[in-house]
């Protein structure tokens, strides 16, 4: 038998070209009999002659690029898994199915999945995050763009969502004094999340500003269990801290993000005099430091000791507000535990206190040198060249 179509018949063309308007009272195309009036079957084609004379033809408004002769429109209906309203829930049903799709097939990352996680690891809240925890909150994340002036949170309205800054500043006031500006990389909103509170800042978009938002259910899943524990672990100790007791409790809570514990043991040296593009901040939570100060001028000198640092005491501030090298050596008598912080967290979650720090910069410089004077003033001379006191390195 032979696969060659048979020809459209010329009736049908008309037709279809210029269908007429069916006449009231005629009979739907259901209710029409189409008759068959005769069929011939041969070996080489089959040929089925319809009599559409008494067919109403509907009319039909199609698209102006339509024609019934030219290739016809198609749609697509694959089958679609159900997707969850939460987005992090959502994000594994569509890797799922990328992966059943291809397993063998490299999915190419994005200039902007790129840009936000590195944006992820900038920030202290997400520091403790595993790869995988990542990866889910990026899936989770949607962004979002402000224009200058515009709120973006309001103090003590409920609290939906949290952010993070890609690019852009965003003002933090407390009533109608700003206290803060935050930049990109920097995250915020995730009180409110944390511990279902109102807001406890309003934040504005000082200039254009793109933002990563990450709603709450999202948040929870992904974060909130690590944070608080952290939080709560550190809030209490830093309410103690001298330096920090003027704080916001927000502003405490993102130092408790950025926190590093650091334990020493007996005779460990935490920073050494001379040390220069020092990176670290310090705070004493238990043991007791010791300092210990030589002539700058000579590395070979004695060092003497000039003071004690107890829990809640911080060192470490002098080399990175100002650019002058380590100015003495630090050194754990017995076990020490530090609460270290980083140069970039420094002066990301430390905005509220870095006045002071200045202020406070050349004073404790000051007490540092003179008790260093008074030292070598004391010390016989015969004295002075005595090693210095045994240290190890911390590891």
């Amino acid at each position: 038998m032979s696969d060659q179509i048979p020809p459209m018949p010329s009736s049908f063309r008309a037709q279809m070209s210029s269908a007429p308007e069916p006449p009231v009272g005629a009979q739907t195309l259901s209710e029409q009999t189409i008759s068959i009036t005769s069929m011939t079957t041969s070996t080489t084609a089959t040929h089925c002659h319809v009599d559409f004379s008494n067919v109403a033809v509907p009319t039909v408004d199609y698209p102006k690029a339509f024609h019934p002769l030219r290739r016809r429109f198609s749609v697509s209906a694959e089958p679609m898994t159900e997707v969850p309203a939460n987005s992090v829930e959502a994000a594994a049903v569509v890797k799922a199915e990328i992966q059943t799709q291809d397993a063998n097939v490299i999915q190419p990352v994005k200039p902007d999945e790129l840009n936000l996680k590195s944006l992820i690891r900038k920030d202290a809240l997400f520091r403790s995050l595993s790869p995988e925890q990542i990866d889910n909150l990026m899936g989770a994340m949607t962004r979002r763009e402000y224009a200058e002036g515009t709120p973006i949170i309001t103090e003590g309205e409920e609290g939906s969502e949290m952010f993070l800054i890609e690019s852009g500043e965003c003002a933090v006031y407390y009533g109608q004094e700003q206290v803060s500006l935050l930049r990109p990389g920097q995250a915020f909103g995730e009180i409110a999340l944390m511990y279902n509170c109102p807001r406890t800042a309003t934040i504005r978009a000082s200039k254009r500003c793109v933002l990563w938002v990450l709603d709450s259910k999202s948040f929870k899943r992904i974060i909130m269990a690590t944070s608080i524990q952290k939080r709560e672990k550190y809030e209490g100790f830093l309410e103690q801290v001298g330096l920090l007791k003027h704080l916001t409790a927000f502003e405490r809570a993102k130092i408790a993000d950025a926190l590093e514990p650091v334990e020493y043991p007996d005779k460990a040296k935490i920073v050494t005099q001379g040390e220069k593009n020092a990176s670290t901040f310090y705070i004493v939570e238990y043991g007791t430091v010791h300092v210990y100060k030589r002539d700058p001028e000579d590395p070979n000198s004695r060092e003497y000791f000039v003071r004690e640092y107890k829990p809640g005491d911080y060192f470490g501030e002098i080399a990175l507000l100002t650019p002058v090298p380590r100015q003495a050596t630090c050194i754990a008598v017995g076990p020490v535990r530090c609460l270290a912080l980083s140069r970039e967290h420094f002066f990301q979650v430390m905005t509220g206190v870095e006045k002071i720090l200045r202020d406070n910069v050349y004073e404790n410089y000051g007490q540092l040198v003179s008790r260093w004077t008074a030292a070598t003033a004391s010390t016989p001379p015969e004295s002075k060249n005595e090693p210095s006191p045994p240290i190890v390195e911390a590891k």
